[in-house]
């Protein structure tokens, strides 16, 4: 679909007719927040699109403030989210700060996790 779509109507009646199990949307929030309110929050319903899930490949804080308590439910990736066991969280951790990254504003930042920190532990110190 074009970046720029706007009306989801006829790809939601496509969705529709091949009733999924689930409806995998990977997208940049541009695109992915449109498809989703009018997926997800509105026409899924009025026009009986009822997959079992919906499925984002990439949840972030705008998607999560546009969706509201819509998003409550909604199944994704996300790589790291504070108060996960990782080893070597708490250098991660750092490095945001001392980034002046805030990951609940940049949650893909937390994709760097597993390059920055996640290695160490199994191929050896990385030197970036």
């Amino acid at each position: 679909m074009p970046p720029d779509t706007k009306d989801f109507t006829a790809v939601i009646l496509k969705l529709k007719q091949a009733d999924p199990d689930v409806v995998y949307v990977e997208a940049f929030p541009q695109f992915e927040i449109p498809f989703m309110k009018q997926a997800y929050m509105k026409q899924a319903y009025e026009l009986g699109l009822k997959p079992r899930e919906f499925f984002n490949g990439h949840i972030v804080d705008a998607v999560l403030k546009a969706l509201g308590p819509r998003a409550e439910g909604l199944t994704g990736v996300v790589y790291w989210a504070p108060g996960l066991p990782y080893p070597g969280v708490d250098d991660f951790v750092a490095t945001l700060k001392d980034a002046g990254i805030d990951w609940a504003r940049q949650m893909e930042s937390s994709i760097h996790f597993h390059l920055l920190v996640r290695p160490q532990g199994l191929f050896g110190r990385v030197q970036l």
